[in-house]
């Protein structure tokens, strides 16, 4: 995982949500992790509070979150710390590759 900026319209629709997911499923994260995508009501979002900076692992097979991204707001970052996510992903499902 790198550092990558996104920039597109809001979705105004399920469909165009998806094809934003499979963008960044197939051409950043190369389809290694499943990407899952919130519905047109943004159910997850309002549960979770998740916007705009939060990333989950879900565990597929449970439904139960097993890691959840908090932010670094400090001026040097003001973001993730993705290494975090890569230590956690390396040590409970084998990594992930940049």
């Amino acid at each position: 995982m790198g550092r990558l900026t996104s920039v597109t319209t809001q979705p105004k629709n399920l469909a165009h949500r998806r094809d934003l997911a499979t963008v960044v499923h197939e051409d950043l994260l190369h389809s290694e992790v499943e990407v899952v995508v919130d519905d047109m009501s943004n159910s997850f979002q309002k549960t979770m509070a998740c916007w705009p900076i939060r990333m989950f692992v879900v565990n597929p097979t449970t439904g139960v979150m097993e890691f959840k991204a908090q932010p670094d707001l400090s001026p040097d970052v003001y973001g993730y710390k993705l290494e975090a996510l890569g230590e956690w992903l390396t040590e409970n499902v084998g990594g992930c590759s940049s």
